[in-house]
């Protein structure tokens, strides 16, 4: 997963509209109140959370104060969002139900800082790069002129997302976070905005 800095959004931005985004097998829309259950166990997942900016969360609390943080955000639905595995097939629309697996965006446009994560149950799928493929041209639209993440060294799976999407690594520095397994390494890599001939 590629991190955040910090436990809190740092947003200036002028959002546009709302609104929900699908990819071939996805859905990407705002964070809501009622999706504190499925992000708190995305959260409180030793797996998930092993390269991430700070330790698994262990209390409900934790992850709400996050939630909410989002929530009011001004880029929430717009450049930061939820990502929902739809029900495939409901019996009737109204038995139809979503759960949400994890989260995208960038959420300070101050930086250009990416960050995303996903529900162990959902890695290997190439989620990740479907989600993406449709976001960075989303930012490139809103005048984002770059993007870049911060990641553990030891995150292979996320560097080759990240790499095939065209980011480069900038450089490298030592004991940046401290976390469930100790300090933790970051390695930065960033995807500037193309320019027109």
């Amino acid at each position: 997963m590629a991190r955040i800095c910090r436990s809190t959004h740092s947003i200036k931005h002028e959002p546009t509209k709302s609104q929900s985004i699908k990819t071939q097998r996805l859905q990407l829309r705002e964070a809501r109140n009622s999706d504190l259950a499925d992000i708190h166990e995305i959260f409180s997942s030793c797996d998930v959370m092993r390269y991430w900016a700070w330790p698994t969360h262990t209390s409900v609390d934790e992850t709400n104060e996050y939630l909410q943080a989002m929530i009011a955000s001004s880029t929430n639905g717009d450049i930061e969002f939820v990502i929902v595995l739809p029900t495939l097939d409901p019996p009737s629309p109204a038995l139809s139900e979503e759960k949400v697996i994890g989260t995208a965006g960038i959420w300070d446009e101050a930086t250009g800082e990416i960050a995303f994560m996903l529900h162990r149950d959902h890695w290997a799928k190439g989620y990740m790069s479907e989600i993406l493929t449709i976001l960075i041209p989303r930012f490139w639209a809103q005048g984002v002129e770059k993007v870049f993440a911060d990641v553990d060294p030891r995150n292979e799976g996320c560097i080759k997302v990240l790499t095939r999407l065209g980011f480069v690594e900038t450089h490298r520095e030592k004991n940046t976070f401290e976390t469930d397994i100790g300090w933790c390494d970051s390695v930065y890599l960033e995807l500037w905005r193309p320019r027109r001939l």
